[in-house]
Formats: C-alpha cells, sequence, structure tokens
C-alpha cells in the first residue's frame, strides 16, 4: 500500500522535472547562425531562463517544446548571437548640443554661419548667455581651410565670429580629431591643469608650446580656429549635457544598442564622466547592455608638464574605477585606452607614418601639384628633416608606451590602441611583445583599433602576438570627398577626380589600407566595432559587415548629376572577408576580445541567451558574390545587408534583440528609425 500512497509524489516529481527540462522559448524556421567554431548554422534553439539549452534540428527541439513553451517561427528569417560593437562612444553620440549641424556636412563656412545664427536664433530666451558656450556637433573639419569652403573669410574663425563675439564658440567634429573655435572661445575658453590660458601665437610659443602642433596657424603665427586631437580635448572643457540628464534617458540609451542588435558593448575612451553615466545607470538597474569601460588616457591627470606618462597615477585610477564598478554585474573595467596617433585626413595629418606626408594642391579640373614629394630631400637625410617634413604626433614616447603596456598588462588589463599611421601601428605591436616577454604566460587580448596603414613585415607579427584587431569596416567604402584628402597626401596621384586613377589598386595607400584579411591569415583574432558617432549617430553593424564583404562602393563621378554616371571603386579585393568571419567578428570574437566568451557571443549550449533576429537571410545575400569560388565586384543582393536607414538600397533591420532570455527590443513596438535623441 505505502508504493500506492507515494505515487501522487512520485508522479507530481516526475512532472516538476519534465517541466524544468522543457525550453521556454524556441526560436526555429529560418536560419540561425551559431558562430560556434565550426561556424554552423542550425534550424532550431531553445531557450530556458537566461541560457540557451539547445541548438540543432528542428525536429529534435521538438522534445523540449511543452505547452507553456513560447514557439517563435521567424518564416525564413535570420537569427544570429548578440553583437559586440568593441569600439564606439555612445556618451558622446547621444549627448545634447546647443546646435546640431547637417550630418557629415560639405557646406560652405558662409551656409555653417548661417545655420549657426539660425539655431540661436529659434532658441531665443533658451540660448546661452552672454560668455557661455555655443556648442554645435558634427563640423566636417576636412578642406575647411580651402579656398571653397572659407569663401570671402581668411579663416575659419573669422567666420565664426560672425555669428557672436561674445560666446565660446566650439564645432566638435564627428571623429573626435577635428575641432572649430571663434575668437572669443581662443581667449577665455582654454584651460590646462585648471587655469586659464589663452591660445594664441605667443602662448603657443610659452606655456602652451607643447600644444603647437594640434594648433592650424596662419601665416603670423596665429590660430586659424581649426583645433586637431589633443589641443581641443585637452585644453577645451566645453560644456556638455550633464551625467543626471544622461541617466535619466536610460531607455533610450538601451534602446540606441538593442535597435542595432548589440547586447555587449565597449566604450573605447572612457573618460571620468563616461563612467559616472553608466555607473549611475548600473546603480539604478537601468544598464542592461553589457558595458566595458577601456579607460582613457588623460594629459591633465596621467601626464607631466614635460609631457611623461605619470604611470603609477594611471594605474592606481584604472584600480580604484576597477574595484569602485566591480560590484555591478553589467559594468566593468577591462582595461585601458592608448590613443598612440590621430587621423591621416588633410589638414589634420596627425597619424604617425614611416613616410612623410605629401603636400599637394590641385585645381579646378582635379590635376594635382605637388610642391613637398618623398623625394625632396638629400640622400644622407633618412628620414627627411625639418619642419616642412610632417610625419604625424606619437601621443605617448616609445618608452613611456612600452612601459604602460608592461605594466597594464602585469595588472591583468587589455590595452586598446587608437593605431592609425603604419608607425603607430609598428610601436603598438613592439608594445605588445615587450608584455609578452616580461609577463610570463601573458596572453591578454590585447587590440589594435583602425591600423589605416600597415607595413606588409608587420601582419605576420599580429598573429605571433596573439593581437586583436578592431576595424570600424564601414571605413572600406571608397568615398571620394574624404578619399581625395587623404590618398594624395600619402601616394603621389595626377588627378583628384579621375576615379580610376584615384582608386588604382596598386597604389601605396590602396595596397596597405586595412590589410585585414592577411591579418586574419597570419592568426590574429577579428573583432569589430562601429566607432559610432564617427560616422553617424547610431552603430550600424550590418552596414559594417557588407563593407567587410564588399571593400568598395559605387562613386559619383565628380561635377555630375547623372545617377548613371558612377564608377564602381574597390578597397584592395583581396582582403575581402567572408560573411561568417564578418559575423564572427561582431559576436564570438568580439566576447572574447571583452573577455567574455565562456558567457556569450555564440550560440552554444550553456551559454547567455543573448541573440538577436533580423528580417533576412544575409549569409545567403552574402553567398551571391560568389565567396566560395569566383569573386563577383558587386552584386544587388550582396548590397541590401546593410542597415536599413542608412540608404534606399539597405534592407536589414533588427526586428528583436533578447538579452539573458528576455525580449529588450522589438521593432513593431517602436518608430520605423531608432530614435537618436
Amino acid at each position: 500500500m505505502k508504493w500506492i500512497l507515494l505515487l501522487p509524489v512520485f508522479l507530481l516529481t516526475l512532472s516538476v522535472t519534465q517541466a524544468e527540462e522543457l525550453a521556454d522559448i524556441v526560436i526555429w524556421n529560418g536560419t540561425i547562425y551559431t558562430a560556434n567554431p565550426l561556424q554552423e548554422s542550425v534550424e532550431a534553439v531553445a531557450i530556458r531562463g537566461d541560457q540557451i539549452i539547445y541548438a540543432g534540428s528542428s525536429e529534435g527541439v521538438r522534445a523540449l517544446i511543452g505547452e507553456s513553451t513560447r514557439v517563435i517561427d521567424i518564416k525564413g528569417k535570420m537569427a544570429l548571437p548578440g553583437l559586440h560593437d568593441v569600439h564606439l562612444h555612445p556618451v558622446l553620440a547621444l549627448e545634447k548640443h546647443t546646435c546640431d549641424l547637417p550630418e557629415q556636412n560639405t557646406f560652405s563656412l558662409a551656409e555653417l554661419v548661417v545655420a549657426l545664427q539660425t539655431c540661436l536664433a529659434a532658441l531665443g530666451e533658451q540660448a546661452p548667455a552672454p560668455g557661455g558656450w555655443i556648442t554645435a556637433w558634427d563640423f566636417n573639419g576636412y578642406g575647411a581651410d580651402s579656398a571653397e569652403f572659407l569663401g570671402a573669410y581668411a579663416s575659419v574663425r573669422e567666420g565664426l565670429n560672425q555669428v557672436s563675439d561674445r560666446h565660446i564658440i566650439f564645432l566638435t567634429g564627428s571623429d573626435g580629431h577635428v575641432y572649430a573655435a571663434n575668437d572669443y572661445a581662443l581667449a577665455h575658453g582654454a584651460t590646462l591643469h585648471g587655469r586659464h590660458i589663452p591660445v594664441n601665437g605667443k602662448t603657443l610659443q610659452a606655456e602652451l608650446a607643447g600644444y603647437r602642433e594640434y594648433f592650424q596657424l596662419d601665416s603670423a603665427g596665429e590660430p586659424t580656429g581649426i583645433i586637431k586631437d589633443a589641443g581641443a580635448y585637452d585644453l577645451f572643457d566645453y560644456d556638455r549635457e550633464s551625467v543626471p540628464s544622461l541617466v535619466a534617458r536610460a531607455d533610450e540609451i538601451n534602446h540606441y544598442f538593442f535597435s542595432a542588435g548589440v547586447t555587449s558593448a565597449q566604450e573605447a575612451w572612457a573618460k571620468p564622466r563616461d563612467v559616472a553615466v553608466f555607473k549611475g545607470l548600473a546603480e539604478q538597474g537601468a544598464l542592461q547592455v553589457r558595458m566595458s569601460l577601456a579607460l582613457a588616457i588623460s594629459r591633465d591627470r596621467h601626464m607631466d608638464d614635460q609631457g611623461q606618462l605619470m604611470l603609477p597615477a594611471l594605474l592606481a585610477e584604472v584600480e580604484s574605477v576597477r574595484s569602485e564598478l566591480q560590484p555591478l554585474p553589467m559594468l566593468r573595467v577591462e582595461g585601458v585606452k592608448v590613443m598612440l596617433d590621430g587621423v591621416i585626413e588633410f589638414p589634420t595629418q596627425t597619424a604617425a607614418l614611416y613616410d612623410h606626408y605629401l603636400k599637394v594642391e590641385w585645381d579646378e579640373r582635379g590635376r594635382t601639384k605637388y610642391k613637398l614629394r618623398r623625394q625632396d630631400c638629400s640622400a644622407q637625410e633618412s628620414p627627411c628633416d625639418g619642419p616642412e617634413f610632417n610625419y604625424g604626433i606619437l601621443e605617448l614616447s616609445e618608452a613611456d608606451l612600452k612601459d604602460a603596456v608592461v605594466a597594464l598588462d602585469k595588472a591583468d588589463l587589455t590595452v586598446h590602441f587608437h593605431a592609425l599611421g603604419d608607425r603607430a601601428v609598428t610601436l603598438s605591436l613592439d608594445a605588445i611583445a615587450a608584455a609578452r616577454a616580461a609577463n610570463t604566460g601573458s596572453s591578454l587580448p590585447h587590440n589594435i583599433a583602425h591600423f589605416q596603414q600597415v607595413r606588409p613585415e608587420d601582419t605576420e607579427r599580429f598573429g605571433a602576438l596573439g593581437v586583436f584587431i578592431t576595424p570600424s569596416m564601414s571605413w572600406l567604402a571608397p568615398w571620394h570627398d574624404y578619399d581625395k584628402t587623404v590618398i594624395p597626401y600619402v601616394s603621389e596621384t595626377r588627378n583628384v577626380n579621375d576615379l580610376k586613377e584615384l582608386y588604382r589598386q596598386d597604389s601605396a595607400y590602396i595596397e596597405n589600407l586595412y590589410p585585414i584579411r592577411r591579418i586574419m591569415d597570419a592568426g590574429a583574432t577579428v573583432s569589430a566595432g562601429s566607432d559610432a558617432p564617427v560616422d553617424g549617430a547610431l552603430p550600424r553593424p550590418f552596414t559594417d559587415i557588407m563593407y567587410g564583404l564588399l571593400r568598395g562602393e559605387w562613386v559619383q563621378a565628380p561635377g555630375s548629376t547623372d545617377p548613371a554616371d558612377r564608377y564602381w571603386a574597390s578597397f584592395n579585393r583581396s582582403e575581402r572577408l567572408k560573411i561568417e568571419d564578418l559575423l564572427d567578428a561582431y559576436t564570438i570574437n568580439g566576447a572574447r576580445a571583452l573577455r567574455q566568451e565562456q558567457l556569450t557571443g555564440s550560440l552554444e549550449v550553456g551559454k547567455k541567451a543573448d541573440l538577436v533576429i533580423i528580417n533576412h537571410d544575409i549569409i545567403a545575400a552574402a553567398h551571391t558574390l560568389g565567396v566560395q569560388g569566383p569573386a563577383r565586384e558587386y552584386t544587388e543582393a550582396a548590397h541590401t545587408i546593410c542597415d536599413y536607414w542608412l540608404a534606399e538600397h539597405c534592407r536589414t533591420r533588427v526586428e528583436a534583440t533578447y538579452i539573458d532570455g528576455k525580449l529588450v527590443y522589438s521593432a513593431a513596438d517602436t518608430e520605423a528609425t531608432p530614435a537618436i535623441n
């Protein structure tokens, strides 16, 4: 009789056990990319709680479906692991300014002046009081010293003076490397170590001599109003949106990530305000994305008056912040960002190169005239010497760089390098090599971002040293307005408007441009980062994936308005990646870069249920290029992979984002275009 009495208990226990083995969610009937070591796609994935419990066939998942299981039919669409954006700047992208300029503006200085005047007039009584800051976002400084842009004005500062001579006007470049200011800003807006110092020809020879090369100067040695790199972000602590205001926008910040399918991200240059914003969100339980911070090195806090790195101060600050954030599960300090050099674009030209920048002008038809060439120094001089020969700027000395990387590596902190020029790339590799040699067993995923120019002899070193790379792959798209500010200054070009000439595959610039395939084949790991807001405020991972696949784009013939008058320009066709490698860069490799591959990054049993559903099969679209056989230049299907809000041909839309098995974003519940303000 005892066994009969125990039967209901046994059956109850059995039913509970069976229920515990069933899935809460099953997703099937589409392409489900797992990012597992075999780069497999499966038919179904099952989730229980916050974990993946199955990834395999539709037939196999049926045993996990119960009465309470939510079965999601994606109807031929696609699911993939949550995306990892390893290099972006969300606070910079989202913060509010006095005025916003049209994105990547190319209009004249006169039009820019009118846009600012119109903005201030519309603000009325809400406009800043005299003596206050007028800030504007998305200043496009490339070509801002040209006669075409300046028009009747002698300089940018002279034009901005027309907007106001009683306010500090400060225009911020979207790439963080070029800025603009009026006379009042130069006279009243700069501080060094908390002390106000006017910026003029005299102070740039004295107290600010260490910053002189960051200011464009006129023939009299006075600033023109164009400011580069550290000259702006070190000296001008411009008015910004407050931390409480940004924290109050938690829903918008989470939406910013999840609407792009990003479930894990790294702020790649985290300053104290960035730390405060994400800490505030995390403490309120409002931070949903898995956020890593690469803390910024600051001249104010971490360098002495001679520009030498104060390493103990840096290490102490990093350890303090890391300890402070340790209790917050969605937020952590991963390491330190080293801004080693700048950018190649004229007129900034602060990226550190082995060969000096060329000096060139061109006429209205695009025909070039070189005023300074590679051979313009005596045979005895190597490298060419003198003030006319520009090789860019290193933000840290070679000795400081090596000491810092060795010490950070020993403290179990990764280093995220901004190294854009070929010399900066070499020095980054040298510093990682020093850390590997000094710290037995060192294998941290130190990461080099951008690497716009890489010497062929350096490509093998990436793999040998176990280096990660993080390209912003949307930069693999030719863009004539930008490319003519770069290519002729690195490789001699006869005519900047002759597209076949400008984009010839055998130029030194293009041959050494973002050699991602060669570096990956050498054994390095490729992760990915949008670098938002450089190309646009929102992350655009599928645009990056498309350009990693194509490494090309249609370029409108200069001066033509005929849509058919265009040229398919390519950047290093042999460096194209296959679609699975690109998806891995944004998923499992991104997780490895952020040291959380055991937690997330792939749809494998036991990992967190972070995943994204998109509206079409981008693997099938990519394969129309024939990447498994003869490579084609372009197909319309492959050209639809980009994020749907970018251009008319772009198609990919995030329909749903899950993190920890919970739906955190649904396109059906939002407006057609993700909001950013």
